[in-house]
């Protein structure tokens, strides 16, 4: 045999095992593969990945742009690569700061007991650690990402500038579908709801792969440690800053009553929907949401 010929099949080797192990970790890992592309898309629009001292631990961070200081919040058992579609379209005349939230993505805590307040005081050590940590800053939060905002700004309301509220978490109400699916079915039912696969059914084994990650992941530790005075309803006429509602019309898991209720209940607030959007605006219809955005930041005067 060749030398030439012993080369080449030495290389095709590689390559098959290299395909193989691909395909192998793709299958057990969907979930996870699919965040790592995410994480990379953020840095790649431009925004630094960075650390920050946590009361708990470090907390991940991505930030860009420059002007004042924009944070975007992910929901429950998301991560920072949720608002890939939407940072990159701020940073002209911003700076935005996309962290993990406490317990989250690469933000420890890993394990153990997650509270809200963890999240909060997390918060805080990333916006202390801005550049300008002196100025107020705009919390736009969806989700979890709101509830966390919310609270933040009741604690230090000299420190925000406004809020944006995104399909909001933080009413004492039980949603139409559960957060912590026990099977493939159940989990699909989540996915739906969320409504970011955009009319395409996943396959099993990727639906198989979201039970078990959301089973061990930060959703159930939160779950387990929200106290009744966690909840908002008696708390949101206490905020003291403006704030921008909005809202997707087609929100399955939140539905617009919850948004037409923190609009109401809230001292300066008016209501946004985005017609045809779902629960994860960021993700499924990320244009409609970065004009909204982009009209309460000002960046959009028309």
């Amino acid at each position: 045999m060749s030398s030439a010929l012993k080369l080449f099949l030495s290389l095709a080797a590689i390559v098959v095992a290299l395909f193989v192990g691909t395909a192998v970790y793709l299958y057990s890992n969907p979930v996870g593969f699919s965040l790592w592309l995410g994480r990379q898309a953020l840095t790649s629009s431009g925004l630094g990945r960075g650390t920050v001292d946590g009361p708990r631990g470090e907390l991940r961070v991505f930030a860009g742009g420059e002007g004042p200081t924009v944070v975007l919040l992910h929901g429950l058992g998301d991560q920072a690569a949720s608002w890939v579609k939407i940072a990159s379209g701020l940073t002209s005349r911003h700076r935005v700061v996309v962290p993990d939230l406490a317990g989250h993505g690469d933000s420890e805590p890993s394990d153990g007991a997650l509270a809200l307040g963890d999240l909060v005081e997390g918060l805080e050590a990333v916006i202390a650690d801005e550049p300008d940590a002196q100025s107020p800053v705009t919390l736009v939060g969806q989700d979890l990402g709101g509830w966390v905002a919310v609270l933040y700004a009741l604690e230090h309301p000299d420190r925000v500038e406004r809020l944006v509220l995104v399909d909001s978490l933080g009413l004492a109400r039980e949603e139409p579908v559960s957060r912590l699916p026990s099977n493939p079915e159940q989990a699909r039912a989540l996915v739906e709801a969320l409504g970011t696969s955009k009319g395409r059914p996943l396959a099993d084994f990727v639906l198989d792969d979201m039970v078990q990650k959301i089973r061990r992941g930060p959703v159930r530790r939160l779950y387990g440690s929200v106290e009744p005075g966690d909840y908002l309803e008696d708390r949101l006429p206490a905020v003291e800053v403006p704030v921008a509602v909005i809202w997707g019309e087609d929100d399955a898991l939140t539905p617009v009553a919850w948004g037409e209720y923190f609009a109401r209940r809230l001292p300066e607030a008016h209501l946004v929907l985005l017609r045809g959007c779902g629960h994860v605006p960021q993700q499924s219809c990320p244009e409609d949401l970065l004009r909204s955005l982009r009209k309460v930041l000002g960046q959009d005067r028309r």
